[in-house]
């Protein structure tokens, strides 16, 4: 736990960290059954796991298993792509 607050994380997001790790560990999160899963089905079982929630379980999917799901909920996301979107349109 120490390893994880040095790295700025909370005492909570460091568990919650740690209670993937666990599931990995122990098989109740495989990745390569997951990754065989439409988006919605990945990201129910992710948030079956304590302290993961529908943002953290979609960029689960974006970044670890390379989903082009959109996170909805991420304003900072939205943003990007509203800009990008106005580039492409006056370009």
């Amino acid at each position: 736990m120490a390893e994880l607050r040095a790295l700025q994380l909370s005492e909570r997001k460091a568990s919650y960290l740690i209670g993937v790790a666990t599931a990995l560990r122990d098989g109740r999160l495989r990745l390569p059954t997951r990754a065989g899963l439409d988006d919605q089905e990945v990201i129910t079982e992710l948030t079956r796991l304590h302290g993961i929630g529908r943002w953290t379980a979609e960029w689960f999917a974006v970044r670890v298993l390379g989903r082009p799901v959109v996170v909805a909920g991420d304003v900072a996301l939205r943003r990007a792509v509203a800009r990008q979107i106005v580039l492409e349109t006056c370009a």
